[in-house]
């Protein structure tokens, strides 16, 4: 059985060859993992926040704002409570937040979202100056 992040890179793999058009709108979020003290107090200064979905596609469709990817491996995995809060947050803000059984789900999820109608931008949208 792999791991989640062994997931996590089997999905990345995935778009990268044969999904393209996702590479552009589609980061890691890099929360998880064991880290050594000192790099571990650098990233809570730089903003790392407990419970942070691991991907997200930063498209809007279908009425949201773009979608969260909590990854988790097939079997065993399951969001802690720190997650399952900040996932209602992104939700109450419009956004998807999907939770992954592997990477084949997370993908599914992918094509779904980006099917979806695009989400009405602002007039005045664009970069702040």
């Amino acid at each position: 059985m792999k791991t989640e992040q062994q997931e996590q890179i089997l999905l990345m793999a995935t778009v990268a060859a044969f999904h393209k058009h996702f590479t552009p709108y589609l980061a890691h979020i890099p929360n998880g993992g064991a880290r050594n003290p000192k790099t571990g107090a650098i990233m809570k200064k730089m903003g790392v926040k407990k419970g942070m979905p691991d991907l997200i596609y930063f498209r809007a469709r279908g009425g949201y704002f773009g979608l969260y990817i909590e990854m988790k491996r097939i079997k065993g995995g399951r969001l802690s409570k720190d997650q399952r809060e900040v996932c209602q947050r992104l939700t109450d803000e419009g956004y998807l937040v999907r939770e992954a059984l592997g990477a084949e789900q997370a993908l599914e999820m992918l094509i779904e979202y980006e099917e979806m109608d695009p989400t009405q931008q602002h007039p005045y949208g664009g970069l702040l100056s």
